[in-house]
C-alpha cells in the first residue's frame, strides 16, 4: 500500500465516498467494484490494493458509522442514563441523522441486516455505562437487544414511509414507548 498516509486516506476516502454515491442512486447490493473504481476516478486495481472485496469495503464503510455512534454516545452516557430522556433520544437521533442517508440505506428493507446486529453489539456495549451498577442483570442484553431493534425498525419505517411525522414526534414516540411501553399509546 502507498506509503504517503495522506494520500492513502484520501484514496480510501474517495473510495468510500463512491461506493455511498452510488448506493444512493442504484441500490446497496447493485454496487459493482468497478462502478465505484470508475466513479473515483481510478483503475479497479486500485480498490483491491485498500479492499480486498465489496464486503471488506462495506464492513469499513459502516465502521466509520459505528465508530461515530461509539463516540457520541459514550461521551452522552459517560455519567450514565440523563435523567431527561428526551434529551437521551435526541442524541441518539441526532446522531444516527448525520448519517442520514447511508443509516437508511444500511437499515432499511434492501440494507445489510449484518449492519444491524453491528449495531446491537455498539448499543450493549455502551448500556455498560448506563447498567454499571448491574453489569451482572441477565435482562440486560435483552433490554438492549430490544431497544435496538424496536428503535432501527422504527427509523426504517419512518425513512420508507416518506418522513410522515416530523422528526421531533418520533423523537416524542421513542421517549414514551421507552418510558411508558404500549400504555403510554394506549
Amino acid at each position: 500500500m502507498n506509503k504517503q498516509p495522506e494520500k492513502t486516506a484520501q484514496t480510501r476516502r474517495t473510495l468510500i465516498d463512491a461506493f455511498w454515491a452510488l448506493a444512493q442512486k442504484q441500490g446497496l447490493h447493485s454496487v459493482t467494484i468497478s462502478g465505484i473504481a470508475k466513479k473515483a476516478g481510478y483503475n479497479r486495481s486500485t480498490f483491491y490494493i485498500y479492499f480486498s472485496d465489496l464486503d471488506d469495503l462495506l464492513h469499513h464503510a459502516e465502521e466509520e458509522i459505528l465508530a461515530d455512534f461509539r463516540r457520541q454516545m459514550g461521551a452522552a452516557l459517560a455519567d450514565g442514563l440523563p435523567g431527561d430522556l428526551s434529551a437521551a433520544s435526541e442524541t441518539v437521533i441526532k446522531t444516527l441523522f448525520q448519517h442520514n442517508d447511508k443509516l437508511f440505506l444500511l437499515l432499511g428493507k434492501d440494507g445489510d441486516p449484518s449492519f444491524l446486529a453491528r449495531l446491537r453489539e455498539e448499543a450493549a456495549e455502551l448500556s455498560r455505562l448506563v447498567f454499571r451498577d448491574r453489569e451482572a442483570d441477565p435482562y440486560r442484553e435483552y433490554v438492549v437487544a430490544y431497544v435496538t431493534s424496536a428503535f432501527a425498525g422504527m427509523l426504517a419505517y419512518w425513512h420508507d414511509t416518506g418522513k410522515r411525522l416530523p422528526i421531533q414526534d418520533l423523537a416524542g414516540i421513542s421517549r414514551t414507548l421507552a418510558t411508558q411501553g404500549m400504555k403510554g399509546f394506549l
